[in-house]
């Protein structure tokens, strides 16, 4: 299986040139464990990695391990933009570690500590640089029972429900989706949880995670809370197959926070992707990070099998070959299928195939009828 989100990343046609196998070996050293210095690059192929590493959300990696500085003025030139490009996530960290304090002060005074997902306090626990760690929104998960106070306490602070040309009615995105979103002008958005996840027809309830929650402080001081390590595994490889290893980023979140420990325990970590139904999505990610060296524990399954392996990886590609050139009907079938071949359970993975296809028919209704009438 080639590296993942390497062959055609979704914002990067570029990727796609005669250079895509050096590039790839060039990511693969990258991310490799043991971290390893990189080797000295000719200056085009520095910035063809450069490029990619940023577009990849692998800024940590690319600091720690690009070429020292030399005589070659195209190189010194190219480390001063990513420099640049670093300062200006530094800016965009500070931002959002504001917008953290106040949504969690906002939910503190409603009584609501949650859990965050991903973000900003993956990065302060796993990362050296935590602010090389990009995040575009907060992700908070929280009790079903009090989503209807945490939405409230975050529109009191300018956060509400996105508005567009298609969203999901309150009662269908309760009950086939994991989140809530809501945006405020100048952003950083929220996503509010009631579930952790739902992919691969597997679903990551909220009740079992945030009872073995743990405590957490922010840097700032701030009371949140993180997953146990094997549910923060499990959860953070769905998330990352879900969406196609398409941002490397994602693999290097669980590198990092394998690296970093606490450590986990691989049977249990086995044990509860099997009672989610969520095998195969952790095995597909577990053989990505195998590839690149990754320290996995003992008893955490390797792979979905070599045949279900192949064809998954298949269809991954293809995916992400259409999202280059635009998420349509052709991605997401694609996308779709490689979802159904990593399902644990034939029977949910037919169930959730019929239930995107109905969605699908639904929101081009919406869209078709909503462009219709604003036609003069």
């Amino acid at each position: 299986m080639g590296l993942p989100g390497a062959g055609h990343p979704v914002h990067a046609r570029d990727d796609l040139d005669d250079g895509h196998d050096e590039l790839e070996a060039d990511l693969r050293a990258l991310l490799s464990r043991p971290a390893a210095p990189l080797p000295p690059l000719a200056a085009e192929r520095a910035r063809r990695l450069a490029d990619a590493a940023l577009r990849h959300g692998l800024a940590h990696e690319l600091v720690r391990r690009f070429p020292p500085p030399g005589p070659d003025a195209d190189l010194a030139a190219l480390r001063a933009r990513v420099e640049r490009n670093v300062l200006a996530r530094r800016i965009q960290d500070a931002r959002l570690r504001a917008a953290l304090d106040e949504a969690l002060a906002a939910l503190a005074a409603r009584g609501i500590v949650p859990v965050a997902l991903k973000g900003p306090i993956l990065a302060e626990r796993a990362y050296a640089d935590p602010a090389l760690r990009e995040s575009g929104d907060l992700d908070l998960l929280v009790d079903p029972a009090e989503l209807d106070h945490a939405l409230a306490a975050l529109a009191a602070r300018g956060w509400c429900p996105e508005r567009g040309e298609f969203v999901f009615s309150d009662a269908y995105a309760r009950r086939h989706h994991h989140h809530v979103h809501l945006g405020r002008p100048g952003g950083p958005d929220v996503e509010v949880h009631f579930r952790a996840n739902v992919g691969f027809g597997a679903v990551l309830e909220a009740a079992p995670l945030l009872g073995r929650a743990r405590d957490h402080r922010t840097a700032s001081g701030a009371a949140v809370r993180v997953l146990a390590p094997e549910d923060e595994l499990i959860f953070l490889a769905i998330h990352s197959a879900r969406h196609l290893h398409e941002r490397l980023g994602w693999l290097l979140d669980l590198l990092l926070l394998l690296e970093a420990g606490p450590p986990v325990d691989g049977a249990e970590v086995a044990a509860r992707a099997r009672a989610w139904g969520a095998s195969r999505a952790l095995a597909f990610t577990a053989a990505a990070l195998a590839e690149l060296g990754a320290p996995l524990p003992e008893g955490l399954p390797r792979s979905p099998g070599a045949t279900r392996l192949r064809v998954a990886e298949a269809l991954r590609q293809r995916a992400l070959a259409r999202a280059g050139v635009a998420r349509d009907r052709v991605f997401w079938a694609w996308g779709m299928a490689f979802e159904a071949v990593l399902a644990d359970r034939a029977t949910v993975a037919a169930a959730r195939l019929a239930h995107h296809g109905v969605w699908t028919v639904r929101r081009n209704t919406h869209r078709l009828l909503h462009r219709l009438s604003r036609r003069p």
